[in-house]
């Protein structure tokens, strides 16, 4: 049976848990352990818990267990409700130097990027658990698509055409990361418009 505390910790991210914040909350992993081999939670990846009959949420526990990656891409387009796609993968941006042979076990598609652009953008979303994760803002997901190798023709227009006619969108502040990241030239071409 768990102890009131760690069920409270559990309700509190929603039903999902990582090893790293219940150490934080001073649970520790030992009492996780427990748990899980009397099935009073499901670990659905290292260092990764659920209580039974909850929704994994995925984009939280993986970026509670890797701080140092922002949700990107394709990840942070479908979290903005940019396009109707659903990526296998999570997208997720480190500054350039980070190093972790882990990444691939997470399902994890890692971009890196110099450490002064890394913070460009970045913001906080409620997943659709109720959990916050930090994932780049609209422009800079706008301008990471159109930059992205392995982005598809289809997607990036779903995202582009989405970003349009988004109510909230900033067609300056676009501009502006446009020219801070060197990727003006791929807004040539590209109409925006102030709808």
């Amino acid at each position: 049976m768990m102890s009131e505390k760690l069920v409270a910790i559990f309700e509190k991210y929603n039903g999902n848990l990582t090893t790293k914040i219940a150490e934080e909350e001073g649970i520790n992993k030992e009492t996780l352990r427990k748990a899980h081999l009397r099935r009073d939670v499901n670990k659905v990846m290292r260092g990764g818990y659920t209580l039974p009959d909850t929704f994994v949420d995925d984009y939280f526990l993986v970026q509670s267990i890797h701080p140092k990656g922002i949700i990107s891409h394709e990840s942070a387009a479908m979290l903005l409700d940019y396009g109707s796609f659903s990526p296998f993968y999570c997208y997720m941006t480190f500054p350039r130097g980070y190093n972790n042979l882990q990444l691939s076990n997470y399902k994890i598609k890692a971009s890196y990027i110099q450490k002064d652009l890394y913070d460009l953008g970045v913001t906080e979303v409620e997943t659709w658990f109720g959990n916050r994760v930090k994932i780049y803002d609209r422009e800079r997901t706008v301008l990471d698509m159109l930059a992205s190798g392995h982005s598809t023709d289809e997607n990036i227009k779903a995202v582009l055409r989405d970003y349009l006619e988004d109510e909230n969108k900033d067609l300056e502040q676009l501009s502006n990361y446009a020219e801070q990241m060197n990727r003006s030239h791929l807004l040539e071409g590209v109409e925006l418009k102030n709808a």
